[in-house]
């Protein structure tokens, strides 16, 4: 007989996940607007945490820089 597959759903797919989602992404956000510079953000589903690291410019990026969610510097216009 047979066992049956367990799908598990990944982490940063939960409901649970999505409260520390919006920390890390405001923190992400946040770092971006004083670099100036894109920034990565990723799920670690085994520690069950976010990471975020500069991504390098779009042309040099492989890996899991091209799978990451694309954080960019919010650009305020301030010229009367």
């Amino acid at each position: 007989m047979a066992r049956k597959k367990v799908t598990k759903t990944p982490w940063h797919l939960t409901d649970a996940a999505h409260p520390s989602y919006l920390e890390a992404r405001a923190i992400a956000q946040a770092r971006a607007n004083t670099t100036g510079r894109e920034i990565g953000l990723e799920a670690n589903d085994l520690f069950r945490t976010w990471n975020s690291f500069l991504l390098p410019a779009p042309e040099y990026r492989s890996g899991h820089e091209l799978r990451c969610e694309v954080v960019r510097p919010e650009r305020l216009k301030t010229e009367g």
